[in-house]
């Protein structure tokens, strides 16, 4: 074993040296999934961390969700997102702090895009939850949060280098970390304890054919590709969707209002997250 697999080997088993969800931001992700859990509990929880409180009710006062009124109360908070949309803002402002440094700066951009993207298409198609979907867009890449954690040079190398399609990018990061940033982000969400789903996402989001099944995962399938669509005209995204994406996302998309959509909410979060 290299040294670097010897590296990751010791990180996946010391709990100390992953990232980690907050105690209370934990608490309330598992009361979200709990079927008797109601607003009232779930507030008081939440309430329970006053820093976490302050950056949800910015987030449901921003622009990104419009409201008309002034949201004041955390219980009144949970009432206008639902259970489904405190869980994403939750994993949103708790997420947030991981992505910082040199090489996850332009990791967080790319993975508010893709949240923004999937929640968009879950929506248009109707064939999972939008704020699920969101979910499992932002933490899509969590794998690359530990590689540029720990390996930041080599990482951002990668990053650098052209790819003719996911699988050489996949096979790169064997050669140079001895794992895949798909298999390092389902260990750290399988210990962070997400949804089962959420995790089949994190860990199949360049291999959808792997999990048939599962809706949610071609949904941020389909919206990792449209997030990086930059510098290319309309007909090259068409192109390119019909030839990589569509065998493993037969449902028909208006790709240019997907886009375009996913631009501005992408914008808007930004704005939102820059406050924290």
């Amino acid at each position: 074993m290299s040294t670097v697999n010897q590296r990751f080997a010791q990180i996946l088993e010391n709990h100390q040296d992953l990232p980690s969800i907050p105690l209370v931001a934990t608490r309330a992700l598992q009361m979200i999934d709990d079927p008797t859990c109601n607003i009232n509990q779930l507030g008081a929880v939440i309430s329970g961390d006053p820093s976490l409180t302050a950056k949800l009710l910015r987030m449901v006062n921003s622009a990104y969700f419009g409201f008309s009124r002034e949201v004041t109360r955390i219980s009144e908070a949970i009432v206008m997102l639902g259970f489904s949309g405190t869980h994403s803002m939750i994993l949103g402002v708790v997420s947030r702090p991981l992505f910082k440094g040199i090489a996850a700066e332009k990791l967080w951009i790319h993975s508010l895009r893709c949240a923004t993207a999937s929640s968009i298409i879950a929506r248009d198609t109707g064939i999972c939850h939008p704020d699920d979907s969101f979910s499992a867009g932002l933490l899509h890449d969590l794998g690359k949060i530990i590689l540029a954690r720990h390996c930041e040079k080599d990482f951002l190398r990668i990053e650098e280098e052209q790819f003719a399609d996911d699988s050489q990018r996949l096979t790169r990061e064997m050669e140079v970390f001895g794992a895949t940033h798909p298999i390092l982000g389902e260990e750290l969400a399988t210990r962070w304890k997400l949804p089962t789903v959420m995790i089949k996402s994190i860990r199949y989001h360049h291999s959808p054919e792997q999990a048939p099944e599962e809706a949610m995962v071609k949904v941020v399938f389909a919206a990792n590709f449209l997030a990086e669509t930059d510098g290319l005209s309309s007909e090259e995204i068409q192109a390119a969707f019909e030839k990589n994406i569509s065998v493993n996302f037969p449902v028909t998309l208006n790709l240019d209002s997907v886009i375009e959509r996913m631009k501005i909410k992408t914008e808007e979060l930004i704005k939102t997250f820059s406050l924290f």
